[in-house]
């Protein structure tokens, strides 16, 4: 190829390959989130058969409009909802900004960043949330530790993939670094010769 820059064939098994990766981070967010979410869920559903008293919540609300499945259903429906359109706009932001050229490295990682974050910290309340569900349990003094085992279960498949979005946006960024330095470097040897 005597032209300076990289074929389109090589930008677009690029592209072919990260949109894949991005496929791919995504639905290990949503599987680790629903790790979170099972957990939690069943502790509720729990709660509810003992009839016991629901703090004041966006989840109390629900079951005094709705009753007490229906409730926790929508509760838990607009959660993943919530988390599966954020989530996506922040990778799809990450997509789009991996495949800009110009000055494309910062708006990445930020992106990536964001992405990772707004997972971890997701996932993080996710957790939070179902201990202080445990605790309404513990204060009626049932025994919890069957409960928390399941959650540290859960939760370590959580974090296997969390760390695989990680890992997975790692090598987006790798790929498109390596084709950044090639389309660089056949620039410069073609201005030299």
């Amino acid at each position: 190829m005597v032209s300076g820059t990289l074929s389109s064939d090589e930008h677009e098994q690029v592209t072919r390959l990260n949109r894949r990766d991005y496929i791919v981070a995504y639905a290990s967010a949503s599987i680790a989130y629903l790790l979170i979410l099972i957990p939690q869920y069943n502790t509720v559903e729990r709660i509810m058969s003992m009839n016991a008293r629901i703090p004041e919540s966006f989840l109390n609300s629900l079951v005094q409009i709705y009753g007490p499945v229906l409730g926790v259903q929508l509760s838990i429906l607009s959660t993943v909802i919530a988390f599966q359109v954020i989530s996506g706009v922040l990778l799809l932001l990450a997509s789009r900004t991996g495949r800009t050229r110009a000055a494309w490295r910062w708006k990445y990682m930020i992106a990536s960043v964001s992405f990772i974050g707004y997972v971890g910290y997701s996932l993080g309340i996710g957790f939070l949330t179902s201990l202080g569900w445990t605790s309404i349990l513990a204060s009626m003094n049932v025994d919890v530790s069957p409960i928390l085992q399941s959650y540290y279960l859960f939760n370590l498949g959580a974090a296997i993939c969390y760390l695989a979005i990680v890992l997975v946006l790692r090598r987006t960024y790798t790929r498109l670094s390596a084709l950044e330095a090639k389309d660089s470097l056949r620039t410069r040897q073609g201005i030299l010769f």
